[in-house]
This record gives structure tokens, C-alpha cells and sequence, in this order.
């Protein structure tokens, strides 16, 4: 009987102490290419990210920029939720109102003249 109430007590202490969080940031990979298709190889290029809400079209919830080089295929890597910020907080975004979307904005130069790579 002690046994079942103190197995009763852990379970009910690890409940309450369980809680679901959000992730503070999430990680993005991608190949850069440019107008021709060729990667991007080996160079410093500008991303601007924004997380959309309710549907590809719908409000920007926050949008921040980042500033990676690519490596020897293409590839580059950013943690979304720490790069520059232009507008919003990150750590406000309630993930589990509406679904969300990533709009996706590449300058193959790393300026600020961005092009639209997708939603």
C-alpha cells in the first residue's frame, strides 16, 4: 500500500512539473542558388526571414534578418529566433493559435536588395 501511494506521489509531482514550452529558436537549411540555379558557393549572402500567420498571405507576426555564408555546396544554416531583429519578439509568437508560415527572402550579394524565395 506505502509502495502504490508513493508511486501515486511521483506521478502526480512529475505532472504538475511538466509543462510544454516553445522553442526560443528552430534551425533552417537551405541551398542558395542564383538566377541561374548555380549554387551560391563559398560567400556571404542576406536572408530575411518572417513568420506569417493563418495563412501564406496573413499578418506578419515578426521578421528578422541574418547575414550567413554559404559553404563549398550552397548550403547555409540559420537558427530562426536569433538573427537580427526588424520587427516583433520571437518569444511572443503563440505557436498554437493558427498555423504558421516561413516567408523566405534571399540577396544572393548580402545587401539588402531581397527576392522572394517562397511562403
Amino acid at each position: 500500500m506505502k509502495q502504490i501511494l508513493l508511486s501515486f506521489f511521483l506521478l502526480l509531482g512529475f505532472s504538475i512539473n511538466i509543462q510544454a514550452q516553445a522553442p526560443q529558436s528552430f534551425q533552417y537549411q537551405a541551398i542558395a542558388r542564383a538566377s541561374n540555379n548555380l549554387p551560391i558557393v563559398s560567400q556571404a549572402i542576406a536572408v530575411r526571414i518572417s513568420v506569417i500567420s493563418g495563412s501564406p498571405t496573413g499578418a506578419i507576426l515578426y521578421v528578422e534578418t541574418h547575414a550567413p555564408s554559404t559553404n563549398q555546396f550552397g548550403l547555409f544554416t540559420l537558427e530562426i529566433g536569433q538573427g537580427t531583429v526588424a520587427n516583433g519578439t520571437f518569444n511572443t509568437i503563440n505557436w498554437g493559435a493558427n498555423g504558421h508560415y516561413l516567408k523566405v527572402e534571399m540577396d544572393e550579394t548580402g545587401g539588402t536588395a531581397y527576392q522572394d524565395m517562397g511562403t
